[in-house]
């Protein structure tokens, strides 16, 4: 298991841009967030990245997180995101 892992790991940083996603973050203004906020806008920024590099396809976004589908979906739910 750990060997798919690595693989859905290395698979997820070279379809994202990483550092787009912690750009989010380099405002002064950010510093006073709390760390459920900040983890919050950083799953927000990964799976917006994940499901515009998947064409929205939940199935393979779920496989290259290492989430399930159901997880993308509440995720999804919860953070105002669709398929787009």
């Amino acid at each position: 298991m750990r060997s798919s892992r690595a693989a859905a790991n290395t698979v997820l940083f070279e379809t994202i841009n990483v550092s787009k996603s912690f750009g989010a973050f380099k405002a002064t203004s950010d510093i006073t967030l709390t760390f459920h906020a900040g983890t919050r806008r950083y799953q927000r920024a990964l799976l917006e990245q994940m499901l515009r590099a998947t064409g929205g396809n939940v199935s393979e976004a779920a496989r290259r997180l290492d989430l399930t589908r159901g997880h993308i979906y509440t995720l999804m739910k919860t953070l105002g995101l669709d398929r787009s």
